[in-house]
């Protein structure tokens, strides 16, 4: 008895810390002058595809039946989602970030 509640209490604190990790790397940013002037940075670009038509996805669906039930319990989410239209209100978020980065004093 007291091996199981050992083994069981080993289980659990190695799954609570298991939980608790910190990542392995810091968040990289950016340093303070980055974006000061154009010294730094002669051009920038900005590229923009095409937004892909909005779907559903459900993450954790991997098998065949999971993924039936889950298609099956959220029909009205997935027929709502489908006629929503992504592209109209990103159309212009290329010309808008293109005014922001030009008010910065850069290319």
């Amino acid at each position: 008895m007291i091996r199981w509640t050992a083994g069981a209490l080993l289980g659990a604190v190695l799954l609570v810390t298991g939980c608790a990790s910190t990542p392995v790397q810091a968040p990289i940013g950016f340093s303070k002058g980055y974006f000061a002037g154009p010294a730094k940075v002669a051009r920038v670009a900005i590229v923009m595809s095409e937004v892909p038509k909005p779907d559903t996805w459900f993450p954790g669906a991997d098998c065949l039946l999971c993924l039936a039930f889950a298609n099956a319990s959220n029909t009205s989410l997935t027929a709502h989602v489908r006629t929503l239209d992504a592209g109209d209100e990103l159309k212009t978020l290329k010309q808008d970030l293109a005014a922001l980065i030009t008010k910065k004093g850069l290319t």
